[in-house]
């Protein structure tokens, strides 16, 4: 697969690659890549982008990646192993931070991530309690 290392952000935000509001996400992930705090990479097949991952916080020390999708029908082929090595590789020495679903845990750790501590969510009691 090919990295594009500056995707266009509107097919990105508002064709459901990247999770979140189309017009707030892409609002803010412009804000971000512009002022350095952020980017997005993504990889393309055929010229079109089936994959996309971005960084929401990025700095001297570390980069959050907070947001990594792959189109249903590109999943399994490694496009999304390909985008996260090559981030990484190219953010180091940053720490690479990053929240998911438990049920992606081993993707991420195949990849070279550990997990470092749980996090704890809160949770409000039931209504009427």
């Amino acid at each position: 697969p090919a990295i594009d290392p500056a995707p266009d952000l509107w097919p990105l935000c508002h064709g459901g690659l990247l999770p979140g509001e189309g017009d707030a996400l892409y609002r803010g992930l412009c804000r971000r890549v512009r002022a350095g705090k952020g980017l997005v990479w993504a990889v393309r097949r055929g010229g079109e982008a089936v994959s996309a991952a971005a960084v929401t916080a990025l700095d001297d020390k570390a980069a959050y990646l907070a947001a990594l999708a792959t189109a249903p029908g590109q999943r399994g082929k490694g496009c999304a192993s390909a985008l996260v090595s090559a981030l990484c590789a190219a953010l180091a020495p940053r720490d690479v931070l990053l929240i998911c679903e438990p049920a992606l845990r081993g993707f991420y750790e195949r990849l070279g991530f550990a997990l470092v501590t749980p996090i704890c969510e809160f949770v409000p009691p039931p209504a009427g309690l």
